[in-house]
């Protein structure tokens, strides 16, 4: 009896350090995305830096408020609909949708008015776990990188109110859909759908983006194309002949004026913006991994090493 009982002690306490070890390894993928999410975010500080250091001082509050603002109104847009097109309907077989997600708008799913009843646990339902609320955040700094790669291309020459409709549109909409198309498990691209449902995944593997080269970088690139070509060059403000064979004074965009280069007006901020940026890249890129554990950890490390020398 005394042998049996040691025995059925033992097996509680190896399952009680099991239990702990599977927490603990939550807890560290939890730490890990909240950890990679702020240094994607301080991204939007070093954005700010650079491109108030390479503009003319008489912008600097402007192009520091757009940065400011892109961070608030993506972070909102983001919450109210942003996830929802992008992972909204990752969960339920039955709705998946491979051009945009359909549900957790606001990040709220039917388990959260407690539709099952008899469940306690919200994540037991379907809802949200603690891991999901932190890789909404990892996913937000992202989403808000990507939009701010636009005011700098854009920078003297765009009304804050055009911006911010910008701004709303490529976070709550232009984004997500891309990084469903890429990055959910029932995107058309993506790579983590089955091959009897995937089109891509027929053709090779889907489209394999480890950190966002072309769902992050090439939708804000992209953007900042577009916007520039709209906008066009910064002109020259030195005065030019007009058709009675008068100076005149050009307007801001006058397409008579030529193009004219404009000297960035602060050299340490640039400097400043460069290193915070790429301190933000380890973030960006190692925590890609999603979690750390004895698998993904030589990953990181290696990307580590790759994002120095790159």
């Amino acid at each position: 009896m005394s042998g049996n009982a040691t025995f059925a002690s033992l097996s509680t306490q190896l399952e009680l350090l099991q239990a702990s070890l599977d927490q603990t390894e939550k807890d560290m993928n939890v730490y890990w995305l909240l950890l990679g999410g702020a240094l994607v975010f301080l991204m939007q500080c070093g954005f700010g830096m650079l491109e108030a250091g390479c503009v003319r001082s008489t912008s600097v509050v402007n192009i520091v408020f757009k940065n400011l603002m892109d961070a608030c109104i993506g972070a909102f847009f983001f919450y109210m609909m942003g996830w929802a097109l992008a992972y909204g309907d990752d969960t339920t077989t039955s709705t998946r949708n491979g051009f945009v997600g359909n549900q957790a708008f606001f990040l709220v799913t039917d388990a959260h008015f407690g539709f099952q009843k008899g469940v306690d646990d919200v994540a037991a339902q379907g809802g949200f776990d603690t891991y999901t609320y932190a890789l909404w955040f990892f996913q937000y700094a992202f989403c808000a990188t990507a939009g701010t790669i636009v005011s700098g291309a854009m920078a003297e020459r765009t009304q804050l109110n055009a911006y911010f409709i910008y701004s709303a549109w490529i976070c709550g909409f232009v984004y997500p859909i891309v990084v469903h198309w890429c990055w959910s498990s029932a995107g058309w691209a993506s790579p983590f759908v089955s091959e009897d449902t995937n089109t891509m995944q027929r053709l090779g593997k889907g489209i394999q983006d480890f950190a966002g080269s072309s769902v992050v970088h090439m939708v804000g690139g992209f953007s900042a194309l577009a916007g520039a070509i709209l906008v066009g060059p910064r002109r020259g403000k030195e005065p030019i002949v007009n058709d009675e064979g008068k100076l005149e004074k050009p307007f801001r965009f006058d397409p008579r004026a030529d193009p004219a280069d404009f000297l960035g007006h602060n050299k340490v901020f640039q400097t400043l913006g460069m290193f915070i940026l790429w301190t933000g890249w380890y973030g960006f890129n190692c925590c890609s991994t999603l979690v750390l554990n004895a698998a993904t950890a030589p990953v990181a490390a290696k990307v580590a090493t790759t994002t120095t020398l790159g």
